[in-house]
């Protein structure tokens, strides 16, 4: 019965070290981006958009970021860059106006 218990104990400490060690790598990732300031500017395009876009932001001298279709940005400067890509005619097209904003009808 005393090694059942020890069995037991053991399982959870290493339920625990598992856990912890998830919400550790969960919390790096989480921070890294808010750190860096990046949100997203542009998503969902092909490769041929992303590279206009991404090319158009590193003459300008911008940190920019493309991963997985999307283009992100600076924080600050995103509603003032789409303007300014539209603009220029460099924008892909697809802005959303309302960023996540719920509609009540």
């Amino acid at each position: 019965m005393n090694t059942n218990l020890s069995s037991r104990i053991l399982n959870l400490k290493l339920i625990m070290v598992f856990l912890s060690g998830l919400a550790a790598v969960v919390f790096m990732f989480d921070s890294k981006r808010e750190d860096e300031g990046m949100t997203l500017l542009y998503r969902n395009l092909g490769e041929e958009k992303v590279a206009r876009v991404v090319s158009k932001l590193e003459e300008e001298g911008l940190k920019v970021e493309a991963r997985n279709g999307g283009v992100y940005v600076n924080s600050d400067l995103v509603y003032v860059l789409r303007a300014k890509l539209e603009a220029e005619g460099v924008s892909p097209g697809s802005i959303e106006i309302l960023d996540n904003e719920r509609v009540a009808m």
